[in-house]
């Protein structure tokens, strides 16, 4: 696991490696949360306070989603959905256990995908330090990580799945693709004052440049600004990040036309531009034995969020105890406002040995 950019915890350049998203109970430090996925990284220093990163990884992986319970993302329920309604086509029918069986095959293709060796990914990142500034620039050639689903594929299979009581993975694997795409960001921190910024920015070129392919994602920018300080009594520091996208010619992502896949990039809130806003407040008190936290994290379009407080005591040398939990806000059909009601306290004890 490796992280690239300057952001903290927050970024727009760091694509070398996948999430995990199926612990939302845990949040985890951001290394954390990343997927190990083998690839060679090669650093290779230029100057006194310079060096150029290498990363190459034989195959691709996509971020991990749950695929049921509570914390089952939107596009999970609405695939779920629009295969349960394949019973209004002729030719299919299938029962709940038989849909359940279709979907989970085809998540495993989503998990599959990417093993072949023609979904080879590369990176370069150069790194430097100058007039009290840290800066990088950042190439990558990989893979968005939202599949195109080929709605007819799975026409297909779900008919032959009919006929025959047999799955066929190949019918399922022509159905889901990752789409190329090209990254180049820059990045760069540096104090001023007391405050710590930070920047992160970056352009994804794909294969569909014009905008008119619904089976290719449009081509976008992203970028991430922050500031760090401490306030000047006791230990206490504060952290602000914004994190934007925007996809570049959304005037030609067309609605979807029943009986056909939609846009990948459809939004049925026609929200193409994003911005979400994180906030932490933090302090260290009794000797670092006591560290209260207060997260918030803001989605600015969809006016939902997640607000994370937390306590980690250090009880001994060797025995730390964490209490901390989530309260989500925001409309049902917003990414945390469908977790409203899935709000949670734990208590943690970790022992080191």
């Amino acid at each position: 696991k490796t992280v690239w950019g300057a952001g903290d915890g927050v970024h727009v350049v760091d694509v070398l490696n996948p999430i995990n998203y199926t612990d939302f109970v845990n949040p985890r430090d951001y290394i954390d949360r990343k997927r190990a996925h083998p690839m060679a990284l090669f650093t290779i220093p230029t100057g006194r306070e310079a060096a150029l990163q290498l990363a190459l990884s034989p195959t691709f992986a996509p971020d991990r989603i749950p695929l049921d319970g509570p914390w089952a993302p939107a596009e999970v329920t609405a695939l779920r959905s629009q295969l349960a309604g394949l019973n209004a086509l002729p030719g299919i029918e299938l029962n709940a256990g038989e849909q359940d069986q279709l979907a989970r095959a085809l998540f495993a293709q989503y998990e599959a995908a990417g093993r072949r060796l023609d979904h080879l990914q590369a990176g370069a990142r150069f790194t430097a330090r100058g007039a009290g500034v840290d800066y990088g620039l950042t190439y990558h050639w990989g893979f968005f990580p939202t599949p195109w689903i080929d709605q007819a594929a799975v026409i297909a299979a779900a008919a032959a799945y009919t006929s025959s009581g047999a799955i066929d993975d190949d019918a399922l694997a022509a159905a889901v693709r990752f789409n190329r795409r090209h990254l180049f960001g820059v990045d760069a921190s540096a104090a001023v004052g007391a405050f710590t910024l930070r920047a992160e920015a970056a352009y994804l070129l794909s294969d569909d440049f014009s905008g008119n392919d619904p089976s290719v994602q449009n081509h976008r920018v992203a970028w991430m600004a922050g500031a760090d300080r401490s306030l000047g009594f006791s230990n206490a520091a504060i952290n602000v990040q914004l994190q934007g996208e925007a996809i570049l010619q959304s005037d030609r992502i067309a609605r979807p036309v029943p009986g056909t896949s939609a846009d990948i990039d459809f939004d049925p809130r026609g929200d193409y531009r994003r911005h979400t806003v994180v906030a932490q407040l933090s302090d260290r008190l009794r000797n670092e034995r006591v560290r209260p936290e207060l997260v918030l994290i803001h989605l600015w379009e969809e006016e939902a969020g997640a607000i994370r407080p937390a306590v980690e005591f250090r009880l001994r040398d060797d025995v730390e105890m964490v209490v901390r939990g989530s309260i989500f806000y925001g409309d049902r059909d917003t990414r945390f406002g469908r977790f409203r009601e899935n709000g949670f306290v734990e208590v943690l004890f970790g022992y080191a040995f």
